[in-house]
């Protein structure tokens, strides 16, 4: 809101603000360099980078990701880059080790996915009509490129038809890099695919792993961030709308392919599990942050929104720290609004408006939620297909 850097320092003593400036319109997402000398600033209304000296706190350059969004050709032959065409989200940027920062690169999300190809009047190719993209950013010369995210063109779900449903990546909520790739989360929107539970003619219904079908099944509702345990190739994906973390297995000699969704002895990490106190249900997840040595590789910190807390997660138990009792480890990040007062109202609100869990989400098993279509009460650009 107030369009600004804030540098915090005395970490280790007594935290206090040393210092800001002034960035673009709506600042969304953060990365230093390996070094920490810069940090690069995503602007998601200006469709802008902005690069800051953090030692003088100053803005030494900016880059137009609009330009580079216009030179895909994915809006026309006859666009013109001007502010807020393109959407930059969340940042990430490599680090290859050694005391060069100008060798790095600064990958960006673009948050709403482009139109790769002209949509039918029925909407018979909306699945796979978009694509995701994101911006690379060679901090050499601050050349910009894309890389495009392509559809699925099956998902998993059958539809009425028992035909393949596929979705496209949009509103990509973040970037995590790990050895030699890079993750992104986002919504895999299916504008004209199955509304609910499908079953198709002559076949069964769509399943999940063998999960019965009732509140233990969870699906991870409006991926917010990834991180990975060190030096492996496990990590764990923070679902928003499902109040739940999920372990997913990469193959990386397989182009990073999934090879496995959970964890053998439970489906996913409820943050906010039947029986646990009220002060330390986590509520909306929108962060992961895990240890960056071995000696502390067992534990992640997940930070909640709505609750306003940071669970501690168990990767030995694959469950809260202190599990689901008066006993769970979980750290209070601020106080709460007085009981009734308008800013609970408006968090109770919000909490109404994210979760994937309510009554009107089947079973509360994370199929959908009011954010899922409307993140931050906004569009997500889709023309939607409904039955």
């Amino acid at each position: 809101k107030d369009q600004k850097l804030v540098k915090v320092g005395g970490l280790k003593t007594t935290p206090a603000v040393a210092g800001s400036v002034a960035v673009g319109s709506e600042p969304t997402g953060v990365a230093l360099t390996p070094g920490g000398t810069r940090a690069w600033v995503a602007n998601w209304v200006d469709g802008t980078l902005t690069g800051v000296d953090t030692a003088a706190m100053t803005v030494g350059s900016t880059i137009d990701l609009n330009t580079a969004l216009v030179a895909t050709g994915l809006l026309g032959p006859d666009a013109k880059a001007r502010p807020a065409l393109a959407h930059p989200r969340s940042v990430a940027i490599t680090n290859n080790g050694d005391r060069s920062e100008d060798d790095e690169s600064i990958y960006v999300t673009e948050y709403f996915a482009q139109r790769i190809e002209a949509e039918a009047d029925n909407g018979a190719n909306a699945d796979v009509a978009k694509a995701g993209l994101v911006y690379k950013v060679k901090l050499s010369d601050k050349s910009v490129s894309t890389i495009r995210l392509a559809p699925l063109a099956d998902m998993g779900f059958a539809d009425s038809n028992g035909g393949k449903a596929g979705c496209y990546p949009n509103q990509l909520q973040s970037i995590t890099i790990q050895d030699r790739y890079a993750y992104v989360s986002s919504i895999c929107a299916s504008p004209k695919g199955p509304v609910g539970v499908v079953v198709p003619q002559g076949g069964q219904p769509n399943v999940a792993n063998n999960v019965a079908d009732d509140g233990s099944r969870r699906y991870p509702a409006v991926p917010a961030d990834i991180g990975f345990v060190r030096g492996g190739q496990v990590g764990y994906v923070v679902a928003n709308g499902a109040d739940s973390v999920f372990r997913v297995r990469y193959d990386v000699a397989q182009a990073s392919a999934i090879t496995e969704v959970s964890s053998p002895t439970q489906p996913f990490i409820n943050l906010n599990p039947a029986g646990i106190a009220a002060d330390k249900s986590g509520q909306n997840p929108i962060g992961i942050a895990t240890p960056n040595q071995d000696a502390h590789k067992r534990f992640a910190f997940v930070a909640n929104d709505v609750s306003r807390n940071v669970s501690v997660i168990d990767f030995n138990t694959q469950a809260i720290a202190g599990g689901a009792s008066d006993s769970a480890v979980v750290v209070r990040a601020s106080a709460l609004p007085g009981e009734n007062s308008t800013e609970d109202r408006i968090r109770k609100g919000k909490r109404f408006f994210n979760t994937a869990t309510g009554r009107w989400s089947l079973k509360g098993q994370g199929w959908n939620g009011c954010q899922a279509c409307h993140m931050d009460g906004l569009s997500d650009n889709v023309t939607w297909f409904f039955a």
